[in-house]
């Protein structure tokens, strides 16, 4: 008998096949192939979603009225026993009949239309798995459920389902508890089976306006399978229940308004999925996407290595031509799954690295909104370029994409990254202006609450001071300890960052935590010049921290003989007495500070 062979598919169109299921109850399977046209077919069919099981095709059906004979594999033969009518005939869609696959162009025409296809049918049939005496218990008391809520279209997590499932089990003859624990089994024995895992399956159910769900000849409607593992108890892993959650119903609708479903996001929700070629995992899961990107649109074409075919999906995920890039590190879709998170970080090093700065602006215009940023992936990009050009491109990027459309993190580490610079002290006043001007929080904190003007401050960055000063920064800001920009420039004894401050209005008897003002700092860290500066400013030479310490007191107890001569002749009171009673003078004779001692007395200090 002659085997059958196909007559081929107008490409330039939107061509495809139908199978013609012949009525009938004998062993042989008798077909008839229909050549249709998706935008101009008049015959309603329904759509096959199974999975091949082993690939050898050891029986046989047959084609047309001289029954040419086409050969298959065992699962399919038994799956369309299961579908055929005894009476009539039935039209479906198969892909392993209707698609010839040994014609790798014909398959990739056919793959692109899989949406269309899907879609297009009056329902799609989900065989899930060859029957067992359990399974047949589990669909008994489904249908029995779909009779009682016939009509109604509840969410899944709906607390009226159980009162029509209690009644399902009341009827039948089985203890409840035995029951229960059959159906239980059988349903995780069907979440267990290959279709859940099929990447294929992902657009036929998502694409599907209908859908039943098969068990051998057992039926049930899709919607009301997606609630067994609810009312069993039963907890699919996260990869079944994102399937059984595509299933057409009020469930579906659903998750289609909350989840991004760009092919980013669907390869990170579906990397466990499984196919039999690599690329498909890629392939099957264009028809849920809802990103389109013209110049960027993936053609599948089962001539091209998979090399290939991942270098046009980062393009299509990047929104970008990345062609030029020699040194994408893809080679099998397991590499590329497992560094998915790390895409655009990797993307964007290729880019810098291949020298392709035209590319790499177009590429962070377009991911922007798309891939989380990282503090890593930024520091390559600045240590490559430098700070200058590095802020240029975000000076590009910020005049093409608006703000308010980052992400939230995106939003959040682009800041942190910026006030990092300025939180730096290797960068000039140029690059500090630039930061500002594209958008840099001035008032951003880093680990110990410090701004960049206190930082700048403590530094002696005058000019950076100045800039920030002038650009708005909070002259009053504190860091975890209460240190004002003025108190870190005292502490550090900056004599012109102080001197600015205070011209700016820094408050000049600003306290931290723990009291200290700044001439305290002054005085306790034995900067003199800063001392002076902040007595000729007018301060109080005899405000104390919270435990009465002056700055008298503070620079006799560690020895700084000028600045507490500073301070005397300022008119600091040389008898004042610390929280124990202590003098300046006999501070300075407990630590034996000679000359300290003979300062004091010189003075007019007195023992007592």
């Amino acid at each position: 008998m002659d085997q059958f062979k196909y007559e081929s598919l107008n490409l330039e169109r939107l061509a495809f096949r139908l199978v013609r299921l012949q009525g009938g109850v004998g062993i042989d399977i008798e077909c008839e192939l229909i050549h249709a046209t998706l935008d101009e077919n008049g015959i309603p069919y329904e759509a096959v979603s199974y999975t091949w099981g082993s690939t050898k095709k050891t029986e046989t059906i047959y084609i047309g009225a001289k029954r040419v004979r086409l050969d298959v594999t065992r699962n399919l033969l038994l799956i369309l026993h299961d579908l055929r009518y005894p009476d009539r005939d039935r039209y479906l869609w198969i892909d392993a009949i209707c698609i010839n696959q040994d014609d790798v162009r014909e398959r990739g025409h056919q793959v692109q239309q899989m949406k269309h296809i899907y879609s297009d049918a009056e329902r799609v049939l989900f065989c899930v798995g060859r029957p067992t005496e359990l399974t047949r218990v589990l669909m008994t008391s489904l249908v029995d459920l779909q009779k009682l809520t016939r009509g109604l279209n509840w969410k899944a997590e709906d607390p009226r389902w159980n009162i029509f499932w209690e009644t399902v089990q009341g009827k039948t003859e089985d203890g409840q508890h035995d029951l229960r624990h059959k159906q239980r089994q059988a349903l995780e024995y069907l979440l267990g089976q290959s279709w859940f895992r099929r990447v294929w399956i992902l657009q036929e159910v998502g694409n599907a306006k209908a859908a039943t769900v098969y068990c051998g000849r057992e039926s049930v409607l899709a919607r009301i399978f997606a609630i067994a593992p609810r009312l069993l108890g039963v907890e699919p892993d996260s990869h079944c229940q994102a399937v059984l959650d595509l299933i057409p119903g009020p469930s579906r609708k659903q998750l289609m308004q909350n989840e991004h479903h760009d092919l980013y996001s669907l390869l990170s929700r579906f990397s466990r999925a499984e196919a039999q070629d690599e690329r498909d995992k890629i392939y099957a899961l264009l028809g849920l996407c809802t990103d389109s990107e013209d110049d960027l649109t993936i053609i599948p074409d089962y001539e091209m290595a998979i090399e290939v075919v991942i270098r046009q999906t980062v393009s299509r995920m990047c929104f970008c031509d990345i062609y030029g890039i020699t040194k994408l590190p893809y080679t099998t879709m397991a590499h590329f799954s497992a560094e998915l998170s790390n895409l655009y970080s990797v993307v964007l090093r290729c880019l810098i690295d291949s020298g392709f700065t035209t590319s790499m602006r177009s590429s962070l215009e377009h991911c922007v909104n798309r891939f989380e940023f990282t503090i890593e992936a930024l520091n390559y990009l600045e240590g490559k370029l430098g700070l200058l050009a590095a802020l240029e491109i975000f000076h590009h990027l910020q005049k093409h994409v608006a703000l308010e459309s980052w992400s939230i993190n995106n939003i959040k580490v682009w800041k942190q990254w910026g006030a990092g610079l300025l939180f730096r002290s290797d960068y000039d006043v140029e690059s500090a202006q630039r930061l500002l001007d594209f958008g840099v929080d001035i008032e951003t904190r880093d680990e110990n609450c410090r701004t960049p003007l206190v930082l700048a401050a403590g530094w002696g960055h005058l000019e950076k001071v100045r800039l920030l000063l002038d650009s708005g920064a909070d002259i009053e800001a504190r860091n975890e300890d209460g240190r004002t920009p003025l108190l870190e420039a005292a502490n550090r004894g900056r004599l012109e960052n102080t001197r600015l401050l205070l011209d700016y209005g820094a408050n000049i008897e600003t306290r931290n935590k723990n009291g200290w003002t700044p001439l305290l700092e002054a005085a306790r860290y034995n900067h003199i010049e800063v001392a002076q500066l902040l007595i000729s400013s007018g301060v109080n030479v005899e405000i104390g921290d919270q435990y009465g310490w002056t700055p008298l007191l503070l620079a006799v107890r560690y020895n700084h003989r000028e600045v507490a001569q500073l301070l005397l002749i300022s008119g600091a009171n040389i008898e004042i007495k610390d929280e124990f009673g202590r003098t300046p003078l006999r501070i300075a004779k407990e630590y034996e500070y000679l000359e300290v001692t003979q300062m004091l007395q010189s003075f007019g200090a007195i023992s007592k």
